[in-house]
């Protein structure tokens, strides 16, 4: 049989498939399929061309090969201070429209009509919190950085919620100290953090609003309770008083008709 299989190639021991001298047949190594960049004079290699940890915040997408003679790549890295103010106008308005929503519904309109939330103690405490929140330093964060709302311009107005003061000043913050306002916001406790804590507390399954929903459904079940209780016990006074007038009428009936008879005989003729 070796002699058949040398002839069609398949001899294991001759065969140039399973030379390693590339010869014949492929060899494929896993090695070819890494992404191999240097960063700052550091060899790197990594097992996609997406690469997510060599620089904070920052993704590198590789896209080809590059030939040798190519000069190096400089990456500069630069704050998008639009970005982040977008972002921060996008957490006043979310957060203008949660306080704006309880306000309005907590105090009587000038026509008269009253909000849902008149008189709510938790409505009232929920809107003090926002205040609160707003006014309040930021815990953990180093002295001399920003701690505070108002030190990058953004100040609270009861009537309507944030607003930014000092455009300016919010705006020179974000591109001298791009970090600090994110961790005034981000960090553990962050306002954006605090708020979101804040209003999770709230809505969420064993939250405050949960727990009122289900102490308002105790109070209608003890109502409904109540009133069909009291709907009993008209009805057994109604039908006890029924039977009272309707005996009461059945003894005039017979005094009448006791009185008619006697009459017909002229007991009461004078």
């Amino acid at each position: 049989t070796g002699g058949a299989l040398d002839s069609i190639g398949m001899n294991f021991s001759s065969r140039t498939l399973m030379s390693e001298d590339g010869s014949g047949g492929y060899l494929n190594s896993s090695s070819e399929l890494d992404a191999k960049l240097t960063l700052n004079g550091v060899s790197v290699v990594r097992g996609s061309n997406t690469i997510d940890d060599l620089i904070s915040d920052v993704i590198i997408s590789l896209k080809n090969e590059m030939e040798v003679g190519i000069p190096t790549v400089n990456v500069i890295v630069k704050n998008n201070m639009e970005a982040a103010r977008t972002d921060i106008d996008d957490f006043i308005a979310k957060f203008n429209e949660s306080y704006s929503y309880i306000k309005n519904n907590y105090y009587a309109d000038e026509d008269g009509s009253r909000g849902i939330f008149v008189g709510n103690a938790t409505a009232l405490g929920l809107m003090q919190s926002f205040s609160t929140l707003s006014y309040q330093q930021v815990e953990g964060i180093s002295d001399g950085n920003f701690k505070s709302l108002s030190e990058i311009g953004i100040k609270f107005d009861p009537a309507s919620g944030l607003k930014v003061d000092d455009s300016e000043k919010l705006n020179d913050a974000l591109e001298s100290n791009p970090q600090q306002v994110a961790d005034l916001f981000n960090s553990e406790n962050g306002i954006a953090n605090k708020f979101y804590d804040l209003v999770e507390s709230y809505v969420s399954n064993d939250g405050v609003i949960s727990n009122l929903i289900d102490q308002y459904d105790s109070s209608l079940t003890y109502l409904a309770d109540k009133i069909s209780y009291r709907e009993e016990q008209i009805d057994s006074n109604a039908a006890i008083l029924r039977k009272k007038y309707e005996q009461m009428q059945m003894q005039l009936a017979t005094i009448y008709s006791t009185q008619s008879s006697m009459s017909a005989l002229g007991v009461f003729d004078y």
